[in-house]
């Protein structure tokens, strides 16, 4: 089976990472309402459908990565205050733009140099009460505050402009799941040239980046994170490059996840088209093994396991999109 050159430099990164611990096989899949091909068995399981699960959802915008959500209701907020006036030292009531009935949420911002604009060393704070927060088909109840700042760096002649994302005890509840995020998630603009006048070349990034769970026995984290991101009239894509560490009763599973088709999502003014996975693939070693998940059809993802990385395919599985996202496996 040939693979993309790509597998030999991850997977001497995957060699480093940190020791795999063995998940018993057996473990059904859970929350994603998966179906299952199981292949004549060629090699031991070395981690449970639910692993897999977890580890895609991770690279598809679930898991960690849906502190996007709040993150884009930061600056939608920022950009709808400034709309009808300066940025300034100021709070406010935005609760309608909650999903739910009864969600709160408040606008925070403090201008600390009185300079009228959003600047290096400001702050934007959103606070959430039962808040619901949804977008494209994730939907989320959130409680606790996102604080958004930005910083702004040269790499030689280019200038970057980072707007950065901390959650402070902030929550999301999820078909009655609740999961508390911690570490922090950057939107990086970097201005080729320093020529500010020019479109960005835009990636998400995060040097960590989880979701833990009740009673500390679970953790989902991403690590050494950069996503690319393009968008057309028509579509986003992202490439996800990242370290998966999930966490499981003690167990540990490490994953290095890295694009080999764009992850493509479909922009529409139709609700039920907006958002809608139309292509990607991405490919995810760990120290002994191989996994792949494509998108087969529109919202549809099969992932395919190759215990001990031999060329032989032990487990697929078949999976929506929104099963995927909307559940913490």
């Amino acid at each position: 089976m040939t693979r993309p050159d790509i597998r030999s430099k991850v997977r001497k990164i995957a060699a480093r990472s940190a020791l795999l611990a063995v998940i018993a096989a057996g473990l059904s899949a859970c929350g994603g309402g998966s179906d299952a091909v199981v292949l004549a068995p060629t090699d031991p399981a070395s981690f449970s459908d639910q692993i897999a699960l977890r580890a895609t959802a991770a690279s598809t915008a679930g898991g960690p990565m849906t502190l996007l959500i709040p993150a884009t209701t930061a600056l939608d907020a920022l950009a709808g205050v400034t709309s009808v006036g300066p940025f300034r030292t100021q709070t406010l009531n935005i609760s309608s733009a909650c999903t739910n009935a009864g969600g709160q949420l408040q606008y925070s911002a403090q201008d600390a140099d009185n300079s009228g604009t959003f600047t290096q060393g400001d702050l934007v704070s959103l606070t959430f009460t039962n808040c619901g927060q949804s977008a494209d088909g994730v939907s989320l109840i959130l409680n606790g505050s996102i604080d958004m700042t930005v910083a702004v760096t040269r790499a030689g002649a280019d200038v970057i402009s980072t707007i950065g994302f901390s959650p402070r005890n902030l929550s999301a509840l999820i078909n009655g799941v609740a999961g508390t995020y911690a570490g922090q998630l950057g939107i990086e603009n970097r201005f080729v040239g320093g020529n500010l006048n020019s479109n960005p070349v835009i990636a998400y990034v995060s040097p960590g980046l989880e979701v833990g769970f009740a009673g500390g026995q679970r953790v989902d984290r991403i690590s050494n994170v950069r996503w690319a991101y393009q968008e057309s009239a028509s579509a986003v894509s992202l490439s996800p490059s990242q370290t998966i560490t999930l966490l499981s009763n003690g167990a540990t599973t490490t994953f290095t996840a890295s694009t080999i088709r764009q992850l493509v999502f479909r922009r529409s003014s139709t609700p039920a088209l907006d958002g809608v996975l139309i292509d990607g693939r991405i490919d995810y070693l760990t120290a002994r093994d191989y996994m792949r998940s494509v998108t087969t059809a529109d919202n549809q993802l099969q992932i395919s396991i190759d215990f001990l990385d031999n060329g032989n395919f032990d487990r697929i599985l078949n999976i929506s999109a929104p099963q995927l996202l909307n559940s913490w496996n």
